[in-house]
């Protein structure tokens, strides 16, 4: 797979350039397909390796999940055995079980509680009597699972030999696997009680069980015996497991905590430095090797003294004496600055005390400290106080009273003193208090009721009214009777009057649909009548209708007009449709 992603790469690479580089766009076009040709021909080449990946993800996707930090305990044993049947009685797990043999083919899952403690049980596809090399691969799962899962190892062994299998047989079975057992705890589970009964077993029989203990005395070992089809010596066989793998994790623990403490030892325990054996020849051979290094660097420096200040014979002296070495440029830069530093210090005539005289009067540097509060603005009283002033000489200190607790206690007990005291209050100062009170509360409920009123209109209901009745109020008014009761009488006969069922037809043929639209918005009776009424002079009423033609432009502003592009279909199909004939050349 590697070799052909990097080919794919160096493809892609090859085939960049060329179209970079490439004078036509057919050019690219036919590159590009040869591109794709090769990294196609490469691809195929995986298909092999490909489906066997696909395969193994099936495989793998139809495996139970297995919590390997989970306390295990794993059922093997030969083909028939009851492993399937003791997981069932064990657990809630329902897997398959037959009288033939080979009947689970794939691990299962099984959980239960003991003690408060949960387990989980695998059943395992049985198992023949013959070498690794000729297992099949639902033999070799289970083989697997008994190396890699670690647990509890609960090998059953049929005691009737119904299974097909011999006691001898199934024995050696567990010899030829005890390999995969190494730091597992097992227990030895004899299955099918109720059919054979471990005393009616043959003495032969008996001494190859007792056996069992002799050879394999790494792993602990505990026997059982329990019967799958009555439920005889099932819990005792689970009790007797979970127990060991207890004990297991205890022992772990303990075996963690041990090697805790020897890492601990071993890191305070104090080796001696052992110097490491070099011979005298490669001492001499480095010997060499440095004296060449020390008469070129001697050299080096000579000319850098000559270049830097060739005036000075003091100085060149003074570097004879010295040990010679490779001065660095950073190094160089410093000298220069000290020399100018000193230059300065020494051809000084003043009697100012520089930071420089203190500091080398003080312990020089690294020891002395600059004292920043020398520099301050404030009078030398103040200028070393912890907190110094800061307003006219006063400082926080100032403005604290250190007896201000018991003047507040002063202060309170006057208080409490004067409303002991029984105050002659004037009962007028009750009455205006109970008063004002009564104005807060009917200021509320008129803001309340003012709200009300926004959000709820009040709904009236109608009341029977005499005709007496209503001419009293007119008379009241002072209004005259007569036309007020015509007026409500021509009201009444226009609504009684039935609508025309019929509408009036207003498309005529003659005239178009936008004149049409255009009538019936500005000639509308009704519009036209009310702004008749509206008004009282001539000048008022053209303005009214003015406004009213204006308004109704607006609407026009959304329609279709001449300047707006229109897109005709480009390919008309009466004239591309069809066979080309001899006459119809004219027509495209």
């Amino acid at each position: 797979c590697s070799y052909v992603s990097k080919s794919l790469i160096r493809i892609c690479h090859d085939y960049i350039k060329l179209l970079k580089f490439s004078s036509s766009l057919y050019k690219c076009k036919m590159l590009k397909i040869s591109a794709l040709g090769r990294m196609c021909k490469l691809v195929k080449k995986l298909q092999p390796s490909l489906l066997y990946l696909e395969e193994v993800r099936q495989n793998l996707s139809r495996l139970p999940s297995i919590n390997p930090h989970k306390k295990t305990i794993i059922l093997s044993g030969a083909p028939n055995v009851g492993k399937s049947s003791f997981m069932n009685i064990v657990s809630r797990a329902n897997v398959d079980v037959q009288s033939y043999s080979f009947t689970t083919k794939n691990l299962y899952v099984g959980h239960f509680d003991h003690k408060l403690n949960k387990y989980q049980i695998i059943d395992t596809p049985g198992l023949l009597d013959r070498p690794f090399e000729n297992r099949n691969t639902i033999e070799m799962t289970t083989i697997t699972a008994l190396a890699h899962i670690n647990g509890v190892i609960l090998f059953i062994i049929d005691i009737s030999e119904e299974c097909g299998l011999t006691i001898k047989e199934q024995i050696n079975l567990f010899y030829s696997i005890k390999s995969v057992f190494s730091n597992k705890s097992i227990v030895i589970g004899f299955n099918k009680i109720d059919k054979c009964n471990m005393d009616s077993l043959s003495i032969d029989n008996k001494l190859l069980i007792k056996q069992i203990l002799d050879n394999v005395k790494k792993n602990p070992i505990k026997f059982s015996s329990f019967s799958t089809l009555t439920g005889v010596g099932v819990e005792q066989a689970k009790i007797t497991a979970c127990d060991l793998l207890k004990n297991d994790q205890a022992e772990s623990i303990l075996l963690d905590q041990e090697q805790l403490l020897n890492t601990k030892l071993n890191e305070n325990k104090q080796y001696l430095n052992r110097t490491p054996f070099i011979p005298e020849s490669v001492i001499r051979e480095r010997k060499l090797r440095q004296e060449k290094i020390q008469s070129i660097d001697s050299t080096l420096d000579s000319t850098n003294a000559d270049v830097m200040n060739p005036s000075c014979d003091n100085q060149s002296n003074a570097t004879e004496t010295e040990p010679n070495k490779q001065l660095t440029m950073r190094e160089i830069k410093l000298k220069k600055k000290n020399k100018s530093r000193q230059s300065y210090l020494s051809n000084r005539t003043d009697d100012k005390v520089l930071q420089i005289d203190l500091q080398n009067e003080n312990g020089g540097a690294g020891v002395y400290s600059v004292d920043i509060r020398n520099n301050y603005d404030i009078k030398e009283e103040y200028k070393y106080d912890v907190i110094p002033e800061i307003y006219n000489g006063k400082n926080i200190s100032d403005f604290i009273d250190m007896d201000i607790e018991k003047k507040l206690l002063e202060l309170e007990k006057e208080e409490e003193e004067l409303y002991d005291k029984d105050a002659n209050i004037d009962p007028l100062w009750f009455k205006t208090q109970k008063v004002l009170e009564k104005m807060q509360l009917r200021l509320k409920n008129v803001r309340l009721n003012a709200k009300l009123k926004d959000q709820n209109v009040q709904i009236y209901n109608k009341r029977k009214r005499n005709i007496e009745e209503i001419e009293k109020k007119l008379i009241d008014l002072k209004l005259n009777k007569d036309k007020v009761i015509k007026s409500m009488t021509e009201k009444v006969r226009n609504k009684n009057k039935q609508q025309p069922i019929v509408k009036k037809q207003k498309v005529k043929k003659d005239i178009s649909k936008k004149k049409q639209i255009k009538d019936n918005i500005y000639n509308e009776e009704n519009k036209l009548s009310k702004i008749f009424l509206s008004t009282s002079t001539e000048l008022q009423r053209k303005k009214a209708y003015k406004l009213n033609k204006m308004a109704y432009k607006k609407i026009k502003k959304g329609t279709k007009g001449e300047a707006d592009r229109s897109i005709p279909s480009l390919k008309p199909r009466h004239l591309f449709s069809g066979k080309r004939s001899i006459g119809k050349t004219s027509r495209r």
